[in-house]
């Protein structure tokens, strides 16, 4: 991680306001670390591996752990590809010995700048449904849908085609969303300054 801080690090990015382009500047301005973005490596984060090995990259943010799961097993399995660092609320089960973000901000405003920028994280890819579905269905698809994350046939498929299956309930979702919504305007006005950078 330290040579995130050292010298200048090229970054491809899916194009200004993706996470691949805004959570490096994020890192640069509360952390220190000296990513230099190139956006227009869009349609995916295979796109911008394939720059890396070609060399007009260093790396790539924002990808997540289901991804490197499902389309880089090999190269990190054979060191060619390394996760240095993570960001989100906290560090993830398959790579509890990489750094996160948050554990290196220089204050408490960083870190918490940080937080509400990678809270998203923490929804993922959400399944929802529209508001006006009657309470008792939507406990209904709630309750099936955590059945059929918890099924052992299902979890054994999973693993069998290395898919992601680490997953959060309503209402750690709802609390991320109210924590969003109730940071301090300080910090709001802070990840706000992030976004709004170019470059």
């Amino acid at each position: 991680f330290q040579d995130l801080k050292a010298r200048d690090v090229i970054i491809g990015t899916a194009g200004v306001g993706s996470n691949s382009h805004t959570f490096p500047l994020g890192m640069n301005a509360v952390i220190g670390t000296r990513f230099k973005t190139i956006p227009g490596y869009s349609g995916g984060a295979q796109i911008r591996t394939t720059a890396m090995e070609r060399g007009e990259l260093h790396g790539s943010c924002g990808i997540f752990v289901s991804t490197l799961g499902a389309q880089f097993g090999q190269p990190l399995s054979e060191g060619k590809l390394n996760v240095v660092l993570q960001m989100g609320l906290t560090r993830h089960p398959k790579y509890k010995d990489v750094p996160n973000a948050l554990e290196l901000a220089n204050d408490e405003s960083g870190r918490q700048s940080l937080e509400l920028l990678f809270a998203q994280l923490a929804l993922g890819r959400p399944i929802l449904a529209p508001p006006d579905v009657p309470k008792d269905r939507a406990d209904f698809l709630s309750k099936a849908f955590e059945a059929t994350m918890r099924d052992p046939q299902f979890l054994a498929e999973a693993e069998r085609t290395n898919v992601e299956t680490r997953w959060f309930d309503g209402p750690r979702m709802r609390d991320v969303m109210m924590k969003m919504e109730s940071a301090p305007p300080s910090i709001k006005t802070r990840v706000k300054q992030i976004l709004d950078q170019q470059s």
